[in-house]
């Protein structure tokens, strides 16, 4: 089952399945170790910003979260070709 799918499914069913919330907490889980091993540089791609967002109660008041998604939203509004988990290293030859 994909990201996308497992979302889609999350969100409109109020007891949502066993084997979806597995999907979803596995992929949050992968993704905030991301986010943690660069709380500065990393950049979310929109699947993993779509599966923070659909966690972000969790991370009320957490600045590394806050941090993230403005970088996602700033590349993502930017014009930049694709968000893909890029590093400074890559976004900044783009300034």
């Amino acid at each position: 089952m994909t990201i996308t799918k497992a979302l889609e499914i999350a969100k409109a069913n109020p007891d949502v399945p066993a084997e979806v919330t597995t999907r979803l907490e596995q992929k949050n889980a992968d993704v905030w170790q991301k986010v943690q091993s660069k709380p500065s540089t990393y950049i979310l791609d929109r699947e993993e910003y779509a599966v923070l967002n659909y966690y972000q109660e969790r991370y009320k008041n957490n600045s590394r979260y806050d941090e993230a998604i403005k970088r996602f939203w700033k590349h993502f509004n930017g014009g930049a070709s694709s968000a893909n988990g890029a590093t400074s290293s890559q976004s900044s030859s783009k300034k």
